[in-house]
């Protein structure tokens, strides 16, 4: 911290007198006098100087309109600015305050603070636009400092050379560096963001060494990137370049198909597996969370035109117009063209994995409670999921299509997948026309069907018979060959 006193240099009374006794030796020499209390600087002829400077004792003092040795003032002299202490020595490398009598049109700011070079130029002054400079401030530390034209130092807020700083109060006045959680009361934020939403009260900052705010950037600091809005606002969850290239925190939609994820609060850009909410302005847009798989950029995983398109059988036949499945840590998931995992029973068409396509219908596993497992798409195992309010089993193959007009361990898939369960009474079977042509087997081969329009029997626990006799819900006696009915008897 500076000291906050107002700097006077004390020469001694003794100096002083030394000043005078000097001078006044020789009457007809330029030398110090005193009148009237007051120091004085008589020339050859004996007249006072005015107006000018002199040096003395390695000192340099000035002497008034008047004549008079100007102390404890603010002097312009040429096109510069000093100031002289209580005993009247120009001050050098040094800062000096006094009370704010309309010097600063402030009226928040009572005391201003200047800076004098080591020439004892106060930095700033007399030029209009001001100047930034490095400056010591006491205990060893430096930092940059920004003076007006008048060579007051400024403090706060302040935009100088399209860059943004913050200098503290009005005692303080170094720029800011690294990150600043800072009160936002200022009209430089009145506009609010790029929605002109109001900012909260207190955000974080993020300044460079020379003190300038990052803004209007995505920047790695610390091993981690974040970003930043045009007012140098750290912004977390979806952040957005605009048309412009600045980055904000909406883009108006719920696509996040140009955006990032940043850490919410902490702001670091996230990577990988996240659970969110698709849309920064997620109070106004929608109250579910979802899935993301983000890349080493932080942009999600998405779908594209033509990456193949799919219906989601689980929530009333909605249809997606283009999904993306991918491969993590050898789990297989889908998402859409805004970056949401999807999860439920899904009719695929041309649905593009690498470099493969997957058709057909496939599962990903729901989870109500958001698991490690929620997504992921079930290879190789039978499964039973509810569709519209009704429980109804499917077998999946290795590379998860589902078995559709298949028989696997003497059970029937139909042309929708789902288990056949439409007839018979529980255990007791029922003469079946086959609605499509039926595999007999896993590999699906065409050698191994049972045509269309085959008579078949099928009970209510979707059982196919392979072959021998039975009697049917109807009380006939069915004989069956290789699945196929070749004679039916009435039960006497």
């Amino acid at each position: 911290m500076r000291k906050q006193t107002k700097l006077v240099a004390v020469l001694s009374a003794a100096s002083l007198l030394a000043i005078g006794a000097s001078m006044t030796a020789f009457a007809d020499t330029p030398h110090w006098d005193q009148e009237d209390g007051s120091w004085v600087y008589l020339d050859r002829n004996g007249d006072k100087v005015t107006d000018e400077w002199r040096k003395s004792n390695n000192q340099w003092y000035y002497l008034d309109s008047d004549g008079y040795m100007a102390t404890d003032t603010l002097v312009e002299s040429g096109d510069n600015l000093y100031y002289v202490d209580a005993n009247g020595v120009r001050v050098a490398n040094a800062w000096v305050s006094m009370d704010n009598d309309d010097l600063l049109d402030d009226d928040d700011v009572s005391t201003v603070w200047y800076y004098f070079d080591r020439n004892g130029r106060a930095v700033g002054y007399n030029d209009d636009e001001g100047d930034i400079a490095r400056v010591n401030y006491g205990d060893g530390a430096s930092g940059y400092f920004i003076f007006n034209g008048d060579g007051i130092m400024l403090s706060g807020w302040q935009e100088w050379d399209d860059e943004l700083y913050y200098l503290g109060d009005e005692n303080e006045g170094w720029a800011r560096t690294g990150w600043q959680y800072l009160d936002t009361d200022d009209e430089l934020f009145d506009g609010g963001d790029d929605e002109g939403e109001p900012y909260e009260s207190e955000e974080y900052f993020y300044f460079r060494s020379n003190g300038k705010a990052r803004r209007d950037t995505s920047v790695q600091i610390g091993g981690r990137w974040y970003a930043f809005d045009a007012n140098g606002i750290m912004l977390d969850l979806w952040v957005y370049p605009d048309a412009s290239g600045s980055y904000i925190n909406s883009d108006g939609s719920s696509s996040v198909a140009s955006a990032a994820f940043y850490q919410e609060d902490n702001g670091g850009r996230e990577r990988n597996w996240i659970f969110a909410y698709a849309n920064t302005d997620y109070d106004d847009y929608d109250d579910s969370m979802y899935w993301f798989y983000l890349n080493s950029n932080g942009r999600p995983e998405r779908a594209e035109a033509g990456d193949g398109s799919g219906v989601d059988i689980t929530d009333d036949e909605k249809a997606y117009p283009a999904l993306k499945a991918r491969s993590i840590r050898n789990k297989t998931y889908i998402f859409d063209d805004a970056g949401r995992m999807r999860s439920g029973l899904f009719d695929l068409t041309g649905v593009k994995r690498g470099s493969a396509e997957l058709d057909g219908i496939y599962y990903f596993q729901e989870d109500g409670d958001h698991g490690s497992t929620e997504g992921q798409m079930v290879t190789n195992r039978r499964t039973t999921i509810e569709v519209d309010g009704e429980d109804e089993t499917y077998y999946f193959k290795k590379n998860g299509q589902a078995y559709v007009n298949t028989i696997v361990s003497s059970s029937v898939y139909g042309a929708d997948g789902a288990l056949v369960t439409d007839y018979g009474d529980g255990s007791t079977y029922q003469i079946v026309t086959l609605w499509d042509d039926v595999y007999t087997t896993k590999s699906q081969s065409s050698e191994d069907m049972i045509p269309a329009g085959s008579q078949v029997l099928i009970n209510g626990n979707g059982k196919i018979k392979r072959s021998g006799t039975v009697t049917d819900m109807d009380s006939q006696r069915v004989h069956v060959t290789n699945y196929v009915v070749d004679s039916i008897e009435e039960d006497d």
